[in-house]
């Protein structure tokens, strides 16, 4: 094992890691996508972002997550804005979340702080640059919900299962 992965705790990856990034990847764009109406636009409320706060057990999960965030946001009435920025905003906060991982409510904060604050660009980039503060409270007001109300419970849930282990 490398010394940065030491560094930062990271187990080694397996074969069961590669299987839980492709189910959460699958139920992250299965979740987005049949639930579209509520998934994209300034005011969303896309329930697949309750699964944000999977990186609390393992810096893995931020690989499926990442990945059903791109494949949902090909979908995205936005086009190459949301792909980029959408994508790069999961990944960031991904990242974030496990950097906190021993303090669960903080780390459930940075889905909902990186998202307010990037996705914005994605509307400002499609012709709506003077919506900005709307979007960023919108975003973050909707995001807060999905991840606080739905995200923490499911994390709570998860953690009394065998499945997730924190690493």
């Amino acid at each position: 094992m490398s010394k940065f992965m030491q560094k930062f705790h990271f187990p080694r990856l397996t074969t069961k890691h590669l299987a839980f990034n492709a189910v959460i990847a699958a139920l992250y764009f299965v979740l987005s996508y049949y639930l579209q109406p509520l998934s994209f636009g300034a005011i969303q409320f896309r329930v697949a972002e309750a699964m944000t706060i999977l990186p609390l057990f393992n810096p893995y999960n931020i690989i499926g997550l990442t990945v059903g965030c791109l494949v949902t946001n090909l979908l995205s009435p936005f086009g190459a804005a949301d792909i980029v920025v959408g994508t790069l905003a999961t990944l960031i906060a991904g990242c974030l979340t496990y950097a906190c991982r021993k303090r669960p409510l903080v780390g459930a904060a940075f889905p909902v702080l990186v998202n307010a604050i990037l996705l914005p660009f994605v509307w400002a980039l499609s012709g709506a640059p003077e919506a900005y503060i709307v979007n960023f409270s919108t975003v973050l007001v909707s995001q807060a919900v999905i991840v606080y109300c739905l995200g923490i419970p499911l994390y709570h849930a998860l953690k009394r299962t065998k499945l997730f282990r924190e690493a």
